[in-house]
């Protein structure tokens, strides 16, 4: 049987691993039970046998696509996969991380769309750094993926979804957006947090099934 294959950040991220974000935890304390996952959505519409979730938390759409490259072994012509692209304003640098005594001492040093970064390096990262976050939201990095595209294409199953939970203005990204709200965490209870809650997981896996139908067409 088929299996489902997804990559991307927190957005994509299994509710098996809630226990690394104190809100999501929070969440589904709060709901009593582990919620529906779109990957659940995708799953049962096409009979799919066994989902692979190797999304993590903060990745940025560098690691992403190592994560791809590291798995792409695994997954056959008949089976599903889901990319969901990160903001692109994200990135990664290489970084001597001298606390870890025993270890390799370089490691990737990730900056996020809010421009931060481990407390512990917030005051001996260049400025520079920080400003990159702000300069790489343009048609640069949108063309980049595009073209990593262009090549996944040619290596991925035809069943395979380019997406992003970051919605943009601009017409010309080549990956899917949700165009409707999809509810938040924030929007169920009273815990502040702009992940998907289960409500907004399925808004999300009935469109993700629909345009994996579709062959992935944009819906304008």
């Amino acid at each position: 049987m088929a299996k489902l294959h997804i990559f991307g950040d927190s957005y994509s991220v299994g509710w098996d691993r809630a226990h690394y974000e104190p809100r999501k935890e929070a969440y589904v304390e709060w709901l009593g039970r582990t919620p529906k996952h779109f990957g659940d959505i995708i799953k049962k519409e096409f009979n799919i046998d066994t989902i692979h979730n190797y999304s993590v938390g903060g990745y940025d759409n560098y690691s992403i696509l190592e994560s791809i490259g590291r798995n792409i072994s695994t997954i056959k012509k008949n089976d599903y996969v889901c990319i969901g692209w990160s903001d692109i304003s994200r990135y990664r640098i290489v970084w001597d991380n001298l606390t870890d005594i025993g270890t390799d001492p370089k490691r990737w040093l990730r900056f996020t769309a809010t421009m931060t970064v481990p407390n512990e390096y917030e005051n001996i990262v260049p400025k520079e750094y920080h400003k990159q976050v702000v300069e790489r939201d343009c048609n640069l990095t949108i063309n980049e993926i595009e073209s990593w595209q262009n090549i996944l294409k040619t290596s991925l199953p035809k069943n395979t979804i380019y997406w992003s939970p970051f919605v943009r203005k601009e017409k010309n990204n080549p990956w899917l957006s949700p165009p409707f709200y999809h509810k938040l965490i924030k929007d169920e209870c009273d815990i502040e947090d702009w992940h998907f809650g289960e409500g907004g997981m399925i808004q999300v896996g009935e469109w993700l099934v629909d345009r994996i139908k579709s062959g992935g067409k944009k819906v304008l």
